[in-house]
């Protein structure tokens, strides 16, 4: 969902996309230091700040460089050659947590909760389907039509690499559907994508069978995953902090709150407006309080069973659930895993 005209305005002004992928870019292109004007043209930046390791974009300014990167190319395909450049290793800390994370489950819950940290405006929905999980990609800007096109690409590109790293092979399994018609160059596509493609769907979908989400990553490492991981909230944190979004707000209650029992009309109450103003709000960020209670119950849950030993029915009775059979029924549909399941594929070592 689209954001308001002013939460847009305020968010596009905010500095907080890391300069490596406007550099990327650039050697994609080619480009020499006498030429690296064209890659910056309108967009404010110096030479001095494109080349600072450091230095943060808004998001205004790294649209500009993508749109002049299109024009310096001429090539039509270019999203999809940036997509397959944007593999994990190129996400900083956010690319660790996924090179490490225990499974295709937890490496995908890991682009979609991070992602923010790297570029806020992209936005990731999950939801299951019988046999399938599908992730959907939206992009909380107003940008052009070859530029959404050029976003899909790299987006759908990311998130095929992911799982392919972690699974260590291609994927042929897995469905993408592109939300616009099919273009000349789809050949291109087919070169890339080893798997089921459609075009002119409504939205940009990834979509993955139940069975793949299981599976392992044989070279994920513990001590990086969890080092990272802290890293990466600490850094969700700090943009959320800077944007200000409700979302964000509404997630510190439930971790300062007694987590099944926090409902909306205490969210509400705590930020001193009504309820259906922060149903209004909430949804102008793409969400409900529902889908953030879903999302914070089913971490939680998580969490407990695989970094504690507390029985599933402590856990249970600390989520606020009346029963244990109802709150394995549930994990059941988050997951698609009994809670004893669960622990046993990931559980963390106490020792």
């Amino acid at each position: 969902m689209s954001l308001s005209v002013e939460k847009q305005k305020k968010r596009v002004e905010f500095a907080a996309i890391p300069s490596s992928y406007a550099r990327l870019m650039g050697r994609m292109l080619g480009l020499k230091m006498s030429e690296l004007h064209l890659l910056l043209d309108r967009t404010g930046i110096s030479n001095e700040t494109f080349l600072d390791e450091s230095s943060q974009l808004t998001a205004e300014q790294q649209i500009g460089i993508l749109h002049n990167t299109m024009k310096i190319s001429g090539n039509e395909a270019i999203g999809l050659e940036l997509g397959t450049q944007l593999t994990p290793h190129t996400h900083g800390t956010t690319g660790l947590l996924i090179i490490n994370s225990p499974s295709v489950l937890t490496s995908l819950t890991s682009l979609k909760e991070y992602a923010p940290t790297r570029i806020w405006f992209l936005n990731i929905l999950d939801s299951s389907h019988g046999d399938w999980m599908e992730y959907t990609i939206n992009f909380d800007l107003d940008i052009s039509e070859n530029t959404y096109k050029c976003c899909c690409e790299m987006a759908a590109t990311v998130f095929y690499e992911v799982v392919k790293l972690v699974l260590g092979r291609p994927l042929v399994q897995v469905e993408v559907e592109f939300p616009y018609p099919q273009p000349v160059y789809h050949d291109r596509y087919k070169e890339i994508f080893s798997c089921p493609i459609s075009f002119s769907t409504s939205e940009l979908k990834f979509r993955i069978p139940m069975s793949l989400l299981n599976e392992r990553n044989i070279l994920a490492d513990r001590e990086s995953y969890k080092l990272a991981l802290r890293q990466c909230q600490a850094l969700l944190a700090k943009v959320n902090q800077g944007n200000s979004p409700y979302k964000a707000k509404v997630q510190k209650m439930f971790l300062s709150h007694s987590a099944g029992s926090f409902n909306v009309n205490d969210a509400a109450a705590s930020l001193f407006m009504s309820r259906r103003t922060l149903a209004r709000k909430l949804l102008e960020e793409g969400t409900t309080f529902k889908q953030i209670k879903e999302e914070m119950l089913s971490q939680q849950a998580a969490n407990f069973l695989s970094e504690t030993k507390l029985s599933t029915e402590a856990i249970a009775a600390m989520l606020n659930y009346h029963d244990s059979s109802s709150f394995r029924r549930t994990f059941k549909r988050w997951y698609k895993l009994t809670p004893s399941q669960y622990r046993q594929k990931y559980q963390i070592d106490q020792n």
